[in-house]
């Protein structure tokens, strides 16, 4: 086995470690709770992960979202950043499409939302025929159902963390270790 191959392997086994000790995961709700400063929590549960500042001083890496299940630990996605906290509060608190990309995901996903058809159209239909009266409404609409996701299901989800400052191993990570861990979310697709 290869040196790369060690290290994504080691990654897979290190983040499923991690969802079994409680100071290497918490839940989404607890480092988001409004009373309390959630860039310092994200930042000490980064640091329980073993991880490093890069020269940035941010921190570089992987993250993976999960659920418990009937009694099972279900990935649902995995994600890369150079700057995680940041990347982490755009998951959960960003109102747009551009950077809340797991919730507009979901919301694209939901066939049973009024958002689907106009979301998912192949072609260059008039968004008023999909009862939009402008672009303005149709992005306050998305936005709204981003939040409400937000809240609803991302929010009820536990985190992990490795640190990794070398790029090239954090994307050939990001493929693998979803993969490896077959994080629902993940598609790959190209946009």
């Amino acid at each position: 086995m290869s040196g790369i191959e060690e290290m994504l392997f080691h990654f897979v086994k290190k983040i499923k470690q991690q969802f079994t000790n409680p100071e290497q995961h918490k839940s989404v709700n607890y480092l988001f709770d409004k009373r309390e400063n959630n860039t310092k929590k994200i930042k000490e549960l980064l640091l329980n992960c073993g991880a490093t500042e890069n020269q940035d001083k941010k921190y570089s890496g992987l993250y993976v979202f999960s659920e418990i299940v009937h009694e099972e630990r279900l990935f649902l996605y995995t994600g890369i950043s150079r700057n995680l906290i940041q990347r982490i509060k755009q998951h959960v608190m960003a109102g747009d499409r551009y950077t809340a990309t797991w919730a507009f995901a979901m919301l694209k996903n939901d066939k049973d939302n009024k958002l689907h058809a106009v979301l998912n159209k192949k072609n260059k239909e008039p968004i008023d025929k999909f009862g939009f009266t402008s672009k303005e409404n149709l992005n306050k609409e998305i936005c709204e159902e981003i939040s409400t996701i937000q809240k609803e299901k991302i929010s009820k989800c536990d985190i992990t963390f490795i640190t990794e400052n070398d790029n090239f191993l954090l994307h050939i990570a990001e493929v693998f270790v979803s993969c490896e861990l077959r994080s629902y979310w993940n598609s790959f697709e190209t946009h």
